[in-house]
């Protein structure tokens, strides 16, 4: 009989992406022993329309010069959806 082992998939993640949607930022924390990484977000069409690199381990991105709609942000291998402008 095979053993599966537990995994806690928060202390597997890279980075931690917390969004304060009444402020309009992400706030991103590295959690990698790499310091160094780049981030991008995409509108639904897959347009760019904002990116970075990251040297520091928390970063907070300003979302207040995006136009309403569903963005996807991706960094590390990690990505989340959130809303822009739109109501809950």
């Amino acid at each position: 009989m095979k053993t599966i082992k537990n995994l806690d998939l928060q202390k597997e993640r890279v980075i931690k992406i917390q969004t304060d949607v009444d402020h309009n930022i992400l706030r991103v924390t590295n959690q990698s022993h790499n310091s160094r990484y780049s981030w991008f977000m995409t509108d639904d069409n897959g347009d760019v329309s904002l990116s970075g690199n990251v040297v520091e381990k928390d970063i907070t991105i300003s979302l207040e010069n995006l136009s309403q709609g569903v963005y996807h942000f991706r960094a590390q291998g990690e990505k989340i959806e959130l809303q822009v402008g739109l109501a809950s």
